[in-house]
């Protein structure tokens, strides 16, 4: 039920009902509301929340009394690349996939063991990496959950699916070019995949989607970590196919930026290309 929660957060502001429910319900309606007795349409929920000045998924985190839903921790953990220090709460999320019925919450799983054997540089399991191929292989409507989790799970899809798959991603950006944090995810998902493309040495491939990012995503947006990471891939590929000295001397002028930015991940892998 949504209401108490509303009910909460309205009283926690000191916003009268007049306040909050002025052309979306009666006084009446809106006490039911609040008590959970009737729940409200979309399109009034909607008003309700902007008229608490509260986002539907910072409205979902305070029901959830401030903790992580199952696929944002499952992001989180991804992100963070399974953090020491939670590593316990982290194996908690994974017995409750274990636990679940439901496909996604299944592919959220054979994600975490996929990218736990990648990590540790294991052998894949043949098992989990098959879910998730067909998963990516049957999607017809991309959402940008699915881009996140594309994302998150490039590093071990096959790289001829990777290539498929990512041509399909790019597309969904001209649907959704204009919705909130839109424009982050599609380059989370390039500068992933560009960095698959040049372990397999397709830098041409790569100089095409960087391309991509940069004249049609940041060249809007100016998303500082994602150029610098444009210009490191660059450089790198300089560096490593075509020519190692200009490509040292691009490398440099990039850790220079990533060590003033503070950006130690990228100047730490800089510095072990260059020694």
């Amino acid at each position: 039920m949504y209401g108490p929660v509303i009910q909460k957060i309205r009283q926690g502001k000191n916003l009268s009902f007049k306040a909050v429910y002025t052309g979306v319900c009666s006084k009446t309606n809106a006490i039911k509301f609040e008590k959970g007795e009737r729940q409200l349409a979309a399109d009034k929920f909607a008003n309700v929340l902007a008229h608490l000045m509260l986002s539907f998924s910072e409205f979902l985190w305070i029901k959830a009394n401030y903790e992580p839903s199952p696929s944002l921790y499952y992001q989180y953990e991804a992100s963070q690349s399974w953090n020491q220090n939670k590593r316990e709460l982290f194996n908690q999320q994974i017995r409750s996939l274990e636990q679940s019925s439901v496909k996604i919450e299944r592919l959220k799983l054979a994600s975490f063991r996929l990218l736990k054997d990648y990590q540790n540089q294991q052998d894949l399991s043949k098992e989990e990496l098959t879910l998730v191929t067909t998963y990516f292989s049957e999607l017809s409507l991309w959402t940008l959950a699915d881009l996140k989790f594309f994302a998150n799970n490039c590093y071990v899809l096959p790289y001829d699916l990777l290539k498929q798959l990512l041509a399909e991603a790019v597309k969904v950006y001209s649907r959704y070019g204009y919705f909130k944090n839109s424009h982050e995810i599609v380059a989370t998902v390039i500068v992933n995949s560009v960095d698959c493309m040049i372990a397999n040495q397709d830098f041409n491939l790569a100089n095409t989607y960087l391309d991509f990012l940069d004249n049609q995503i940041l060249g809007e947006f100016k998303l500082m970590s994602y150029q610098l990471l444009s210009r490191y891939y660059r450089a790198k590929i300089l560096f490593l196919f075509i020519d190692k000295k200009k490509g040292k001397q691009d490398l440099n002028q990039v850790l220079e930026i990533a060590k003033y930015l503070n950006s130690q991940l990228i100047a730490d892998e800089i510095k072990g290309l260059l020694n």
